[in-house]
């Protein structure tokens, strides 16, 4: 007994150090490929662009390369800087610009940039709000300014997430990124190209001079023009619209967003809306009030 009382922190220190081997033993890694260089978009991948690097499992994207002859002769659609991994998801031929068109950028938010959920190929449009204020009244302006944009590219980082991250299978993953708590992350602000039209549209409103006669202005300007002006103005908040393959023409005025407020209810210059009254049967507000229906006094004993 005193033999195993001597010994018994010589066992105990030994099962701690057995224990802290167990839980600071580093996470399994694997080979992947990753870029020896920079490597600009467009560019023809060659054996001396790629090297293979052990990563820790957890952080290797799904798609990722692992055998160095699979990227050899592919063309990189983005640009990759040295040490990034390469994954299949990053070749394809370089988007082309057209004769009339010209690559432009510009900056989104989650609510303004569809939360990343565009992809390059697609088609989508600009609503632009602008601010005015002057001495007679205050408001925002809203409209679709432009149509039929290509996009180009979109910051990756800002890219929505799968919402339904495949966790690894293999029985050797000690843990998966949630398990270690670590969430995938992205950026909640990014940068869109798109492809702008540099052929002249007419664009024709109403125009009113300093007595008030309403004249229709013409004015002729290019995609690229508009979108360049539109993205720099101190005034402006551009959001981006996703558009179908075939598109119904857009057809607007705009909103001026004051001529929204509605006077006193039920009066005869209420300015009317689609929403049906809930209180009356499909009547829309401003019209003729009828009763508020009631329900009938509960019975005794209810």
């Amino acid at each position: 007994m005193k033999t195993l009382k001597k010994f018994a922190p010589v066992i105990l220190a030994a099962i701690a150090f057995v224990i802290v081997l167990v839980f600071l033993q580093p996470a399994p890694e694997a080979k992947v490929v990753v870029a020896s260089r920079d490597l600009p978009a467009g560019h023809t991948i060659i054996l001396d662009d790629l090297k293979l690097e052990e990563i820790p499992q957890q952080l290797i994207p799904e798609n990722a390369v692992t055998d160095l002859m699979d990227a050899v002769e592919q063309t990189l659609s983005m640009d990759r800087s040295q040490g990034d991994i390469i994954t299949s998801a990053q070749f394809g031929e370089r988007v082309e610009l057209q004769p009339s068109e010209r690559a432009i950028a510009i900056s989104v938010e989650d609510a303004s940039g569809l939360a990343g959920l565009i992809q390059p190929g697609d088609y989508v449009g600009i609503n632009a709000v602008i601010y005015a204020e002057d001495y007679n009244s205050s408001g925002a302006f809203s409209k679709a300014a432009i149509e039929n944009l290509r996009v180009l590219y979109i910051s990756p980082e800002f890219e929505a997430l799968d919402p339904a991250p495949q966790i690894p299978s293999d029985d050797e993953t000690s843990a998966s990124l949630m398990q270690l708590g670590i969430e995938p992350e992205r950026e909640l602000k990014g940068t869109l190209v798109l492809a702008a039209s540099i052929k002249e549209e007419s664009i024709l409103y109403n125009h009113a001079d300093h007595y008030e006669n309403l004249e229709n202005v013409e004015i002729v300007i290019t995609q690229l023009e508009l979108l360049s002006a539109l993205e720099n103005a101190d005034n402006a908040r551009l959001s981006v619209y996703l558009m179908p393959k075939q598109p119904d023409q857009v057809i607007s005025s705009g909103l001026w967003v004051p001529d929204l407020v509605v006077t006193p209810a039920f009066t005869p210059t209420a300015t009317p809306s689609p929403t049906p009254d809930p209180f009356l049967t499909g009547t829309p507000y401003g019209s003729t009030p009828q009763p508020v229906p009631t329900l009938p006094p509960a019975a005794e004993g209810e």
